[in-house]
């Protein structure tokens, strides 16, 4: 193979990688939409039906909060913003590989893996944050 084609199926590949990564980007959001509209939704409907008065209904519903908060940064947005970094990173790999077989160069990948993870971890606090501060407004509501 020569190596303008090997330069070329490079590039496709870390095409395929960052098209993947776009997807699992958009479902992110969707999602992270969907739960914020759930709890707004919620908290709309459920003044005439809830209400926190008592010491036990502020434990329960903080017990609440905090299994969905941490639910979500564990079970949803960490292990996707994961494969996100690797396909993100392997992408920048397969495309810096087929810059230095055209340019004959063998530079190393702008950004590691773990760097592009580093910058998720602050956006999965952040969407967290934002879940968070959802709950403890939905919170206030039911108390007043």
């Amino acid at each position: 193979m020569e190596a303008k084609e090997n330069a070329a199926s490079l590039i496709e590949l870390g095409n395929a990688r960052f098209d993947k990564y776009k997807q699992t980007r958009e479902l992110q959001f969707k999602v992270n939409i969907a739960l914020w509209t759930l709890i707004v939704l919620v908290g709309s409907r459920s003044e005439l039906t809830f209400g926190l008065s008592s010491m036990t209904d502020y434990l329960f519903f903080g017990l609440i909060v905090l299994v969905v908060v941490l639910g979500h940064y564990f079970f949803w947005l960490k292990p996707l913003s994961e494969s996100m970094a690797r396909d993100n990173a392997r992408a920048l790999d397969l495309h810096k590989q087929a810059e230095n077989i055209i340019n004959n160069t063998s530079d190393k990948p702008e950004r590691s893996l773990e760097e592009i993870k580093n910058c998720y971890r602050t956006m999965n606090l952040f969407l967290s944050g934002i879940t968070l501060i959802l709950l403890v407004l939905l919170g206030i509501f039911l108390a007043l």
